[in-house]
C-alpha cells in the first residue's frame, strides 16, 4: 500500500505509515512503517479537514 505522503498528509509525521483502507466516514486505517503496528487515524471526527 502508499505511504502517505504528498497531498494526502499535511504532517512529516505520515511519511511513516502506510494507508491500509479508508473508511466511509473519511478515517483512515494505518500502518506504521517501523513497528508494524495498525492504528485508526479519526481526523475528520475531529474537525478537521481530510
Amino acid at each position: 500500500m502508499p505511504r502517505l505522503h504528498g497531498s494526502n498528509a499535511r504532517s512529516p509525521v505520515w511519511n511513516h505509515y502506510e494507508k491500509l483502507e479508508e473508511k466511509e466516514d473519511g478515517s483512515w486505517i494505518v500502518k506504521c512503517v517501523h513497528s508494524g503496528r495498525v492504528i485508526l487515524s479519526i481526523h475528520t471526527k475531529l474537525g478537521l479537514p481530510p
